[in-house]
């Protein structure tokens, strides 16, 4: 099994979870204040929708342990390393149970004197039991917490005095506490919560290594019920552990890549699928789902669910995949009511946005994946009437045949006629008339069909540029764009712009999309003026695209398949132009652009470019994190971020072998981009309708040869149009 050691950490971030409780700390061994959704809360021990520590610390005979040594990264769990010099050792290791409100500390101290040695181990822990990110909206108010220790059964107990939230900590081997004692780090102040120390004393021969378990149990419910927690982690600790690496091993021995001579692709895609356990997020009375990333984002969205979900599947998680669906379904409906797929839940189950206008069809192009990776036909019936309702939905807010509204650039008055709002509804209505096809309502299938080929049209005689060979970011009217853009000449936060920020200038444009250097705001500005002046010239009530941003959308029609040969090619070398004038004019680089991207490139054979951005995410691998790339690259942004498996680990599924299940129906089409730069490529142990399939690409006199073994003669194999001279060999196991 996997593990990366890092010497002399620093303060950078780590996280380890289970599916009920996770924990961030830094690897030095602290828990410094940090966060912004919850300012200086985000890090910390929690078990949603509550948080239960701040953070604990160590001391040996009353002196801090901090400042690691260093640091190992486990899938299942995470170790600190200490040392003072000839006194002693102390290797700290900590793992959450799978399905448990616990966490289980294991601290080992070794006697590094020449002599018999007592030594006082204390643990302190400051309680924060609080609510999770929007409580406000649930009415859920913090209440002060006290801490109390229980000499008979030396038991610590922390209780939320106004919620009844306690957590519990009990240590090994006989401890005592400390009235009262100070924290031994500089906090924030926080008149809600609470610092206790328990201690334990330890007889160490020379060279002894002596090891103390201290677990830490929570409920959100009682006193009694964490208590039973407690006895779970306390009797069943060593089979906890071996459980929670089982799981790891399976996850090891499934959807098993490798990658010859690419030894950090290979790297980051095995944590990948490590992370993909880390992001589940299991909370009792709300729901299961695929959380966004960490630190910020521990919860659940309708965008980010599209693009995590196909690496997912890659791992046979297909009940994970539908409870995250069923939980956005359920949310959207008591939120909307009317098919909108909301954008943000929190873990207490309350709504932040009702939806942008994208996220509606990347909703049902996520079950449509599910349905064709899984075979669940009964899913599909499920899911399809609320789909349908979406798509309903999308037409409200039509204009002449073009939906208003956000997409995914989350620019402030970026909302007219976006690009990539457009092109996902023409995504919609082709999944609407594929699910409708697959379910035998042929009316339906037909009239979708219909939509999607006069959206199709309306887009390209709206959206294309011919004077950039582009296509636009958003199509506006006149009077639309004209304030639209003098608030873009100053800031990418807030529309309509405020006296304040004109005022402010270039030190309003410090945070979201806008451009933090002088020269890209400067970009910025220019490029606002050249909108103006273009939307002066248009007679009043017109409408037509602008070229605001970058050419950051044009590619999304390349993604989603929808240009090829020629015209595709136009558009790459188009866009490829436009990077090298320097015109884009926001945003940082991230693994999820680059992951959609190699998904444009994999549909045109550009195998080459797919494997620039390929190693250009790998540059950022445990820049932050080990086994982690960051949501913004190199080292920026949640450093957790679990839609980036469209770039580290979805390509060598969805791309390089162009694997296409309709697993209902038994049959796996491949569109491959395969070269000898990937000679020797295998993908085996993969589950497509739950069964396993092994596939191979290797180099033969100069053809691609692609091997592949299925599970049994009812599996068929064929292979798409493709540029290269490709031998396809299907056989049973």
């Amino acid at each position: 099994m996997h593990s990366i050691r890092v010497e002399s950490p620093g303060n950078k971030p780590y996280l380890i979870s289970g599916h009920k409780l996770y924990m961030i700390g830094s690897q030095d061994g602290l828990f410094p204040e940090r966060g912004e959704h919850l300012p200086y809360k985000m890090w910390g021990v929690w078990a949603p929708p509550v948080k239960v520590l701040g953070g604990f610390w160590l001391k040996v005979d009353g002196e801090l342990v901090r400042d690691a040594v260093g640091y190992e990264q486990l899938p299942y769990g995470a170790v600190h390393f200490f040392e003072k010099e000839a006194q002693w050792k102390l290797e700290r290791f900590q793992y959450v149970p799978q399905e448990e409100k616990g966490l289980v500390l294991e601290v080992t101290l070794e006697n590094l004197a020449g002599e018999k040695k007592e030594r006082r181990l204390t643990l302190g822990l400051e309680s924060d039991l609080m609510p999770v990110w929007l409580a406000e909206r649930a009415g859920i108010v913090d209440g002060a917490d006290e801490g109390s220790f229980d000499s008979r059964t030396e038991i610590l107990r922390f209780l939320d005095t106004r919620n009844g939230w306690t957590a519990l900590v009990r240590a090994s081997e006989p401890a005592e506490w400390s009235e009262d004692p100070q924290i031994p780090v500089e906090r924030k102040e926080n008149p809600n919560s609470c610092y206790r120390e328990i201690s334990c004393r330890l007889a160490l021969m020379p060279g002894e290594r002596r090891k103390v378990r201290f677990c830490i149990a929570f409920s959100e419910h009682s006193q009694e019920s964490a208590q039973e927690t407690l006895a779970v982690l306390e009797a069943e600790n060593e089979a906890l552990l071996e459980r929670k690496k089982e799981v790891y091993a399976r996850i090891d021995h499934r959807a098993v890549l490798n990658l010859p001579g690419r030894r950090t692709l290979q790297e980051m895609y095995d944590w990948t699928k490590y992370i993909n356990d880390w992001i589940i997020r299991d909370v009792e009375g709300v729901g299961c789902g695929v959380a966004a990333g960490y630190a910020e984002f521990p919860w659940w969205f309708g965008n980010d669910t599209n693009y995590i979900v196909p690496a997912l599947l890659m791992q046979g998680k297909y009940e994970v995949c539908k409870s995250t669906l069923r939980l956005l379904k359920e949310k959207s409906m008591e939120c909307n009511g009317n098919g909108r797929v909301v954008h943000e839940i929190s873990t207490n189950g309350k709504v932040y946005y009702e939806g942008m206008s994208t996220e509606t069809p990347q909703f049902a192009d996520t079950v449509w994946m599910v349905y064709q990776w899984s075979g669940d036909y009964a899913f599909l019936e499920e899911m399809y009437d609320f789909c349908a309702a979406g798509m309903e939905w999308i037409d409200s807010i039509c204009e002449d045949g073009l939906p208003t509204g956000y997409g995914i650039s989350e620019i402030a008055g970026l909302d007219c006629f976006c690009c990539d709002t457009a092109l996902l509804a023409i995504r919609g209505y082709e999944i609407l008339s594929l699910m409708s096809g697959a379910l035998g309502k042929r009316e339906a299938e037909a009239m979708y069909g219909e939509k999607r080929l006069k959206t199709w049209e309306l887009f390209q005689k709206e959206f294309y540029l011919p004077e950039y060979g582009l296509y636009g970011d958003m199509a506006a009217y006149k009077e639309d764009i004209i304030p639209r853009a003098e608030t873009w000449k100053y800031t990418l936060r807030s529309f309509p712009i405020t006296e304040e920020e004109k005022i402010m200038g270039e030190s309003s444009c410090r945070k979201d999309k806008s451009p933090e250097d002088a020269a890209g705001k400067e970009r910025l500005r220019k490029r606002m003026e050249s909108v103006l002046q273009e939307a002066l010239r248009m007679e009043d009530g017109s409408r037509k695209a602008f070229y605001l941003f970058g050419a950051g959308h044009s590619f999304v029609p390349v993604e989603l398949g929808y240009l090829r040969g020629r015209e595709a090619e136009a558009l790459l070398a188009a866009r490829e132009a436009d990077r090298a004038r320097g015109e884009s004019v926001t945003g940082d680089m991230m693994p999820i652009g680059l992951g959609r991207e190699i998904m444009g490139l994999g549909n045109i054979g550009r195998l080459d470019l797919m494997l620039e951005d390929m190693e250009k995410v790998a540059e950022g691998f445990g820049k932050v994190m080990p086994g982690a790339t960051n949501e913004i690259y190199p080292e920026k942004g949640c450093f957790v971020q679990a839609w980036n498996s469209l770039a580290t680990m979805w390509p060598y599924a969805g791309s390089l072998f162009g694997i296409r299940p309709d697993a209902h129906r038994k049959h796996v089409l491949l569109a491959p981009c395969l070269g000898e730069q990937v000679d020797g490529l295998s993908l085996t142990n993969l589950p497509i309708g739950g069964e396993a399939f092994d596939f191979y690409y290797e180099r033969n006199d100069d053809k691609d040869v692609i091997r592949v073994r299925k599970p049994s003669p009812e599996w068929t194999v064929s292979l798409g149009e493709t540029e290269n001279n490709i031998e396809l060999i299907a056989e049973d196991r």
